[in-house]
């Protein structure tokens, strides 16, 4: 199961995973579409603000398929 972004928040989206090396996963079937933005990690309750280097506002990683 992984999250995606919507125009009316997040819900989530079953899918199926293939192999893997630890950094990549291969998805094999499932409800995700060319350019869904997946939530791939969320914060642990820190402050909230700026994501820091490299991150959204907030903390929140996406990943675009």
């Amino acid at each position: 199961m992984v999250w995606i972004e919507g125009v009316e928040g997040a819900h989530p989206v079953r899918v199926m995973l293939g192999i893997t090396d630890g950094t990549r996963t291969e998805v094999v079937s499932g409800g995700l579409n060319e350019g869904d933005f997946a939530i791939v990690d969320e914060s642990g309750g820190g402050p909230k603000g700026p994501g820091g280097p490299g991150g959204p506002p907030g903390g929140m990683r996406m990943r675009m398929f």
